[in-house]
Formats: structure tokens, C-alpha cells, sequence
């Protein structure tokens, strides 16, 4: 047994879950160290106008790069060991993404324009991060080149210096320049991080066109196209949470407060999330092999329940120490939703984000996206009824619901997919 655990630990090490595990970690410490900073140096009604102007952001960013990043990942990831036809693959995804987001931003400087919003101030926030989707493309785009070579090492490399630097960056400038600084300074580490991970990792910035054959465009169409779909309407759990919050209740200190409440159980999404990035090559790698998906899956989803259900516990007991310590007296208004979303955590880590993810190296798109339109649309529902009745609180609840309903809903597939995976149709 003790030969065993070691040779599992070595082997984890040599194929970089350490890695990645450890750089993830480092990242969301930084940036929950980042939020804490930032909520203290600007004042509860600035931060909500600048949550709100994110928030909106956040709904065109559901349409980065078109989903070519998904895309990318998965046919690379399955063409790992033919080096040139991965390449191929990247070289036309990458291009067709970056140019897409050119186009974005221009859609998004316009809307900033035109459009007037419930809580003032949002516009300003929204036109000053046109252009992010540019650079934030370029990055997600380095770092799946790492990824989709199994290079795990330069992985996490890479999405260290961007969060060290993302960190740095704004809450400097959060402090000399309030809100602005805290844009400008995204800004700035994003353009260091590029020119770092083009320099020393070899990560490249823009590729030269290769051929791709006509059945990998195809596929890389129909997985980027649904992977974007489905990851926006996943997106949408908190997102329209924080909209309906600004349309119903019109009021940036109630924004606030719901965004304190969901900062921790959001930012240790990381956990389940990391095991994704490292076991989704993996899995794609070993998608027609029933008894390794179905061994690894089992173990993942054992591992990452009991870990889960720990720390859900953990916070809705000790919610009014965390709140009160690092954010301050002026939100224990937000302990009660906090708790709410300390429960939901669990589905959403557990259920939803494993199975979801997995769930796509097996090609199962179209149930992906019919659960994502379904939760989609209950979530909009269940908003709009509880925030009207409940205020805040009832966007904390709906995320709960949301979060059951598709966990489940996606475990329980993905169970079916394994059981049949010899016989599945990958359409």
C-alpha cells in the first residue's frame, strides 16, 4: 500500500497535478486577497457600481472568442501525440477566436453608448473594458496551448504570473486611481502577462495559418459553437443573480451585499475546477475506454463530494467570523445569503462542475445544452419571482435551486454515458 501511494504520488507530480493544483491555489489565494483589498479601499456604494458595470461586462464575455477556446482544448487534447495536427487545429482556432473578440469589444464600447442602465455609473465601467476581451483572449489562448500539449508545468506557470500580476496590478491601482485605477491596472497586468508567457514559456501570441482538414473545421465549429452556449448559459447562474438584484431592487448597496456573499464560495470553485483542467485531457484521451472513464470518475466524484460537503459545512458555521473579519461590520448584512451559498457550493463543485465537464470530453454536447437552457430559463424564472419577494436574499436561493436541479441532472447523465459507452453516439 505504502509503495502504491507512492508511486500515485510520483506519478501525479510527473504529469504536473501538482502543478496545476498548486498554481491554482496560489491564485485564488491572491485573488481573494485582491477582493478583500478592494472592498476595503473603495467605498460599499462605488463597489457596487463597479459590480454592476462587471456584471454586465460579464453577459458579452459569456461570448469570448466564440468558444474556440473550448473547442481548441478538445480536439487538441485529442490529438495530444500527432503534434502537427494539433497545431493546425490551434493555428485556425486561435485566429478565428482573437478576431471575434476584436469585434466584441467594438459591440461592447457601442452598448456602452447607447444604452442606459439601472444603477449609474455602469456605462463608464462597461466602456473602459472594451478592450479587455482582446487581451484576456490572448491569455486563455496560451494557456490552452499548454494545456492541449499536455505541458502542465508551463501551464500553471502561466496562470500564476497572470493572477500574480492581475493582483498587483489592481489593487495598486485601486488605490491610487479608485475604481479606474483598479481598470487601468487590469489592463497593464494583462499585457505583462502576455509579453512573460511569449518571452520565456514560448507561448505564442498570434500563429500562422495551417490547413486544417474539413472534418476537424466541422468539429471544431460544433464543439466551440455548443461548448459557448453551454458555458453561457452556466455563467448565467450569477450573473443574472447580480442583474435582477440592479433591475428590481435598483439599489448598488444591495448589489454589494450579494457579492460579498457569494466572493468565497465562488472563488473556491477553483477546487473542483482545478481537478478539471488536469483530468479533462485525460479523459478526452480515454473517451472509448468504458472501465478507465468509469474507475476515474467514480474516484473523482467520491474524493470531491467529501472534500465539498466539508467545506460547505465549515462556512455556513463560521459565517459570521469569516464575514465579520475580512470584509468588515458594514456587511454582516450578507451572512444569511453567504450561508445560502456556502450550501450551494456543494452541488455546484460536486455535481454540476465535474459531471458537466466531463461530460463534454465524451462529446455529449446536446444534453449539455438542453440542461443548460432548461436551468437557463428556471434560473431567469426564479429570479425574477423571489428578488421581487424576498429581495437579495431570494437570488442566493435561486442559485441554490439552479444548482441542484442541474447537478443532478448532469450526474445522472453522465452515469448513463459511462454505462453505455460502448455503443454511444457522439453526436
Amino acid at each position: 500500500m505504502k509503495n502504491l501511494l507512492k508511486q500515485g504520488i510520483n506519478k501525479l507530480f510527473s504529469t504536473g497535478f501538482f502543478h496545476i493544483f498548486g498554481s491554482n491555489v496560489i491564485n485564488k489565494i491572491l485573488g481573494f486577497i485582491s477582493s478583500v483589498f478592494i472592498v476595503r479601499l473603495l467605498s460599499k456604494y462605488d463597489y457596487g457600481i463597479y459590480t454592476s458595470g462587471l456584471n454586465i461586462f460579464s453577459f458579452f464575455m459569456m461570448l469570448s472568442c466564440i468558444g474556440m477556446i473550448s473547442g481548441v482544448l478538445q480536439l487538441c487534447s485529442e490529438n495530444a501525440r500527432n503534434l502537427d495536427k494539433n497545431y493546425s487545429i490551434y493555428s485556425y482556432g486561435s485566429r478565428i477566436g482573437i478576431l471575434f473578440n476584436v469585434f466584441l469589444g467594438l459591440i461592447i464600447l457601442l452598448s456602452s453608448v447607447v444604452f442606459t442602465f439601472p444603477i449609474k455609473g455602469t456605462e463608464q465601467i462597461l466602456m473602459m473594458l472594451a478592450l479587455i476581451p482582446v487581451f484576456e483572449g490572448t491569455i486563455e489562448f496560451q494557456k490552452t496551448y499548454f494545456r492541449s500539449r499536455l505541458e502542465n508545468k508551463s501551464f500553471s506557470y502561466a496562470n500564476t504570473i497572470n493572477s500574480f500580476f492581475v493582483v498587483l496590478c489592481s489593487v495598486v491601482g485601486a488605490f491610487i486611481y479608485e475604481v479606474n485605477g483598479l481598470i487601468i491596472g487590469r489592463y497593464l497586468a494583462a499585457f505583462i502577462t502576455i509579453a512573460i508567457i511569449k518571452i520565456y514559456l514560448k507561448g505564442p501570441i498570434a500563429v500562422k495559418s495551417a490547413h486544417i482538414e474539413k472534418d476537424d473545421k466541422e468539429a471544431l465549429w460544433k464543439i466551440s459553437l455548443i461548448s459557448m452556449i453551454n458555458g453561457g448559459l452556466s455563467q448565467l447562474l450569477y450573473l443574472v443573480d447580480i442583474f435582477f438584484i440592479g433591475l428590481l431592487v435598483k439599489d448598488s448597496v444591495a448589489v454589494a451585499d450579494y457579492k460579498i456573499a457569494i466572493i468565497i464560495p465562488t472563488a473556491l470553485a477553483f477546487i473542483p475546477a482545478s481537478i478539471c483542467i488536469y483530468i479533462y485531457p485525460y479523459f478526452s484521451l480515454n473517451k472509448d475506454n468504458k472501465e478507465w472513464v468509469a474507475k476515474y470518475y467514480k474516484l473523482t466524484m467520491i474524493l470531491m463530494g467529501g472534500l465539498n460537503l466539508f467545506i460547505s459545512i465549515f462556512l455556513i458555521v463560521f459565517a459570521p467570523i469569516i464575514i465579520k473579519i475580512l470584509f468588515g461590520d458594514q456587511y454582516m448584512s450578507s451572512i444569511g445569503m453567504f450561508r445560502i451559498s456556502a450550501a450551494s457550493y456543494f452541488f455546484l463543485g460536486t455535481f454540476r462542475t465535474i459531471s458537466g465537464n466531463l461530460l463534454v470530453t465524451q462529446r455529449k454536447l446536446k444534453f449539455n445544452l438542453i440542461a443548460s437552457i432548461i436551468t437557463g430559463v428556471a434560473n431567469v424564472l426564479s429570479n425574477y419571482v423571489l428578488i421581487n419577494i424576498m429581495g437579495a436574499q431570494g437570488a442566493a436561493w435561486t442559485t441554490l435551486f439552479v444548482s441542484c436541479l442541474s447537478g443532478c441532472a448532469l450526474t445522472g447523465y453522465m452515469i448513463y454515458v459511462i454505462n453505455n459507452i460502448d455503443s454511444k453516439d457522439n453526436a
